[in-house]
């Protein structure tokens, strides 16, 4: 009866909850269900409750935004009312999370930082560290690096204190994310070890997930292949299990990513062509495919791509934490197919951030700087190339990253080889020689091939 109406929406809330802890994909429509019962309702409480409850820690999928989320989160937001609460503070940092990859950067910026100046103001430790974790990974673009990286620090202090260790993993993540585009060995992997502490505590499947997606990238940079993709498999079976809408997209990105450091990228235009049609709203992936086709021999159809990507001004509406990965892999694609224009305003777009990292959920690709050597080189900009391959080097060695450490070596190397200074060839043979090792003792055969068709020209 219409008498039940209020119990009925309670327990959808609750069951909703306890499916998503479980791992089960129903708890979605379940809150969904629960969340507009309420708003007929007018129960404004039971509405925000499950708003808030329809929440993975991430955005729903990766390059897209969940419309119906959305919407039942700012039906939350008016219910709650205009002053400061508790619950106007999580549902608006939810709400900029969500909107991660919506093409609205300015709001999504407003909501994250009304979410933290409104937790402040109520002073609840609790309430600071929810908005923190929930608004990291929504202001994670280059430009406010140092800015995330202070809000991690607070993230992860507090969490010590505040003793919950779902908020601790959820600190934990963000802590990776920021250490990776930091490049700091030492802190990603103390920020695994968190998140894998946390996990064994707490249980839930939807998190080992991402803890497995997170060790599978990491076995991949300190080139250990083998392990990465059997992480890599096991994730993808648990994402799969507890209804993860990525869970395939963070899989092809694990596995391009193996199959390049190992010279197979021929094996994989199938994966990457059929990410990039699941996925339109990741310009990363079409970044990897331009690169894959340039590096398979296709140029033409490599230098589409990068027309096509170029024609978009570059993706300038799509500025979230994956964008400087989708503009190092168009970079690789340009210096293959020597794409000179494209080269120059992809040197333009990367070059403020030449010290950062990649990062992304399901890989890291290096430092920006590994990527600018090749496009100065190109460019005719020897002075620059000399730095940014030096500064390269220095990164991935204190990371350790023998792949990105042996990519670097050939791109110097093809460098040395083409200016012809006296005293280049004899430092060329020292890195193709250090490259060589590291191929064979890792199995990259990309790099391998690389090193032959330099030694043989």
């Amino acid at each position: 009866t219409g008498l039940d109406d209020p119990i009925r929406a309670a327990l959808l809330v609750g069951l909703g909850d306890a499916q998503r802890q479980a791992g089960d994909p129903v708890h979605r429509q379940t809150l969904l269900d629960a969340a507009h019962l309420a708003d007929r309702l007018g129960a404004a409480d039971l509405l925000v409750r499950a708003a808030l409850a329809n929440h993975r820690g991430l955005p729903s999928a990766s390059g897209a935004v969940d419309e119906e989320r959305v919407a039942v989160l700012e039906l939350a937001i008016e219910a709650a009312g205009p002053d400061d609460s508790t619950a106007r503070a999580n549902l608006l940092s939810t709400l900029a999370l969500e909107l991660t990859f919506g093409r609205d950067v300015s709001r999504r910026t407003s909501l994250a930082h009304e979410a933290q100046a409104m937790a402040l103001r109520l002073g609840d430790d609790v309430v600071v560290l929810r908005v923190l974790n929930t608004t990291l990974m929504a202001l994670l673009v280059p430009e406010a690096l140092d800015e995330v990286t202070a809000m991690s620090r607070q993230a992860l202090s507090l969490a010590a204190k505040v003793g919950d260790p779902v908020a601790r993993f959820w600190a934990a993540v963000g802590e990776l994310m920021v250490q990776t585009y930091r490049l700091d060995g030492e802190a990603i992997d103390a920020a695994l070890a968190l998140m894998d502490e946390m996990v064994t505590e707490i249980g839930q499947p939807s998190l080992r997930w991402l803890l497995q997606s997170s060790q599978s990238w990491r076995a991949m940079v300190a080139g250990d292949a083998d392990r990465s993709e059997a992480l890599a498999t096991e994730a993808l079976q648990l994402g799969n299990d507890t209804g993860q809408p990525d869970a395939f997209a963070m899989f092809g990105g694990h596995i391009l990513a193996i199959r390049w450091m190992q010279g197979r990228q021929s094996e994989t235009v199938s994966i990457v062509t059929a990410t990039v049609a699941d996925n339109p709203g990741i310009p990363a992936f079409k970044g990897s495919m331009a690169q894959q086709l340039a590096s398979i021999g296709s140029p033409d159809e490599a230098r589409r791509l990068l027309a096509d990507a170029m024609g978009e001004d570059f993706y300038v509406d799509a500025h979230d934490y994956l964008w400087t990965t989708t503009a190092t892999l168009f970079a690789l694609a340009a210096v293959k197919v020597e794409d000179v224009a494209a080269a120059a305003r992809l040197w333009e777009l990367l070059e403020p951030w030449a010290d950062q990292g990649l990062a992304t959920l399901a890989t890291c690709t290096g430092s920006v700087n590994l990527y600018l050597g090749p496009l100065a080189a190109l460019l005719g900009k020897s002075d620059e190339a000399e730095r940014y391959f030096s500064e390269a080097d220095a990164l991935h060695r204190r990371l350790p990253a023998p792949f990105y450490v042996g990519l670097n070596n050939v791109g110097c190397a093809r460098f040395l080889l083409a200016r012809d200074n006296p005293g280049d060839a004899e430092r060329a043979r020292t890195l193709l020689d250090e490259a060589g090792d590291l191929a064979e003792r890792h199995g990259f055969g990309d790099i391998e091939r690389s090193v032959v068709d330099l030694r043989n020209p």
